[in-house]
């Protein structure tokens, strides 16, 4: 997650803002990471229940009127076990549907 949010940043600055429609974060516990640039339309967050540890809050808009963030709790699944969820799985490539 925090590999992307710096991958939206810079590409708001560079050349001019470049638009990211759907940006997919999957528990991102880095402390710089936590507010998505205006460039990006839609963010879903996806946050590990069962790790207290590595969850530092939820992601939130730079600027709310120009970005959507939506921040889903996945219960009783620990930080590394989020990507193999199939739920989680099926929920992004249907986002990824309704843009295609």
């Amino acid at each position: 997650g925090d590999v992307v949010v710096d991958l939206a940043r810079d590409l708001q600055s560079k050349d001019g803002e470049k638009e990211i429609d759907l940006l997919v974060t999957i528990d991102s516990f880095g402390f710089n990471n936590d507010i998505i640039p205006e460039n990006v339309v839609n963010n879903i967050n996806f946050i590990g229940g069962s790790d207290v540890l590595f969850n530092d809050g939820g992601n939130m808009a730079k600027n709310p009127e120009l970005t959507k963030v939506e921040n889903v709790l996945v219960d009783d699944v620990a930080h590394e076990d989020l990507p193999d969820e199939w739920d989680l799985q099926e929920r992004v490539i249907s986002e990824i549907y309704k843009l295609l």
